[in-house]
């Protein structure tokens, strides 16, 4: 009887892993994300401004910047009341292929040498793949037609 307990309690521990990535390989798709971060727009973008209010402070309204160029898109919520004054990033699009990105996972790359390399996605429909966090809400989705990759999206919600 005991040994059904402890078969079940690992079967158990298997599937909730198996949900999502080990957090070494996320890691990797959030360090391919940085030198994008790093080099997104500086100088050349379209700059979309939407206003917002703080869910915590009272009477204070925030903004939302969206940066935009040559395949990059780049959302930053901006509040004077935050840690960080200078935005905290909300997500991160990559449209067109970008010689930062590491090629298995360039746009225009096939699926396989991705899956290949980071395991299976913690879910998948016919156009999209979506590789989530262990301990957070941060995720990547790429996008897919045919059997190519086409987009890819990294998101960080800011509570």
């Amino acid at each position: 009887m005991k040994s059904t307990g402890t078969a079940l309690f690992a079967l158990g521990i298997c599937l909730v892993g198996c949900r999502s990535m080990p957090m070494e390989d996320f890691s990797s798709l959030q360090a391919a994300s940085k030198p994008l971060l790093a080099s997104a727009c500086l100088a050349s973008a379209e700059v979309a401004v939407d206003s917002i209010s703080n869910p915590h402070v009272p009477n204070l309204v925030d903004r939302i910047e969206t940066r935009t160029c040559g395949g990059l898109s780049v959302k930053t919520y901006v509040s004077t009341a935050a840690a960080d004054p200078g935005g905290l990033t909300m997500s991160l699009q990559v449209t067109r292929p970008n010689h930062l990105l590491p090629r298995y996972m360039d746009i225009g790359q096939s699926v396989a040498p991705l899956v290949t390399k980071l395991g299976e996605p913690s879910s998948r429909t016919d156009d999209s793949m979506v590789y989530s966090a262990p301990e957070s809400e941060d995720s990547v989705t790429f996008g897919i037609a045919g059997d190519r990759v086409v987009s890819i999206r990294w998101d960080w919600p800011v509570d």
